[in-house]
């Protein structure tokens, strides 16, 4: 009966992993189903929280930190919210000099000025150099 309990904290553990994708609770419910296994196998209950315990140490402290790394270092880098502006390509709608001005961008019209003092006229193409609040700091070149 007490395999059961193991595989239910086993089940619980794996949910509360896909909603944290930390692996600590990865590496505990893979300790618990070990744990299950030798409780169905008629281990005793003090066997049991000793083989918990050292299935969930060694995985912590061994497989946990390289899981992580290659996570890491396999998964693409990509940019968020307004970082993921910069060096897109805007429509001046209202004309854009070093103090302000309206772009289209994304979807939207935003308060704009240039990094330079080349004024860009309505209608031109121009690019996000940087987002300095709600306002996008464009160039006529790309960066």
């Amino acid at each position: 009966m007490e395999w059961l309990l193991w595989s239910l904290g086993a089940l619980i553990l794996g949910i509360i992993e896909l909603l944290t994708l930390d692996f600590t609770c990865l590496m505990l419910a893979v300790a618990a189903c070990a744990t299950a296994s030798a409780a169905f196998l008629g281990a005793p209950v003090w066997g049991q929280i000793l083989i918990f315990c050292a299935a969930s140490t060694l995985l912590l402290v061994l497989i946990r930190p390289w899981a992580r790394k290659y996570l890491d270092r396999h998964t693409p880098r990509v940019r968020m919210n307004v970082h993921g502006l910069v060096g897109q390509e805007v429509r001046v709608h209202e004309r854009v000099d070093h103090s302000n001005g309206r772009v289209f961008l994304a979807g939207s019209i935003w308060s704009a000025r240039t990094n330079d003092d080349i004024p860009l006229m309505p209608d031109t193409v121009a690019y996000v150099v940087s987002i300095e609040g709600a306002t996008a700091v464009v160039s006529a070149v790309r960066a």
